[in-house]
């Protein structure tokens, strides 16, 4: 998807495009890949901007039918929420060793 501002909204045929012709192909070839092959596979659609409610509805309804590998999406607040919990564990976690020079 094309960067956008914090304010904006993704466009609905990239939610479509997405569902219906990007995760079908990366499925397709790791299922071919017998060291990539999984259980599960975790697909996310991240945003830097909002979702409009068409987009939520189409990937809610993608969510919820989907059985054969997961969907996941994020907006622009939940990766600035998982941004922040990363950099809170990277300081505790650097805080903890010293660097010897």
């Amino acid at each position: 998807m094309q960067g956008l501002s914090a304010r904006g909204h993704g466009e609905d045929s990239e939610v479509e495009r997405w569902l219906t012709k990007q995760i079908p192909l990366i499925r397709k070839y790791n299922l071919v890949h017998s060291e990539w092959k999984s259980p599960e596979f975790h697909f996310e659609f991240w945003t830097t901007g909002k979702f409009s409610a068409n987009a939520i509805a189409e990937l809610n309804s993608a969510k919820e039918n989907t059985r054969k590998y997961i969907i996941n999406y994020r907006d622009a607040d939940e990766i600035y929420h998982l941004a922040l919990t990363c950099c809170q564990f990277s300081t505790t976690a650097s805080e903890s060793f010293s660097i010897v020079n």
